[in-house]
């Protein structure tokens, strides 16, 4: 049991590391507008990082950004909050 909430809660930073690597360019979009005509949208970057602004216009925010955002960070603090709620409870129940 102790491993599935281990495994739980590497999985809700791995979303995490996903979602919140690449959003200070969300909340704090910088620099002039530069007609970019098609950016590419949302994508992971090397890192495994999702790119919410084009990296070219900084100005630009992609299409679902917050949406992603907000679930992915709902997905990963459930799972971290979860899997320590459980551990303590797991902790509790053999003492």
């Amino acid at each position: 049991m102790k491993a599935q909430n281990v495994l739980l809660i590497a999985f809700g930073a791995a979303v995490l590391w996903v979602g919140w690597g690449n959003a200070f360019g969300l909340l704090w979009p910088g620099g002039h507008p530069c007609g970019v005509s098609s950016p590419e949208g949302l994508h992971l970057d090397s890192t495994l990082q999702l790119v919410y602004v084009n990296p070219q216009c900084p100005v630009v925010v992609y299409d679902y950004a917050w949406l992603a955002f907000l679930s992915l960070s709902a997905v990963g603090l459930t799972a971290i909050i979860g899997g320590r709620y459980q551990m303590k409870q797991t902790a509790g129940q053999t003492d």
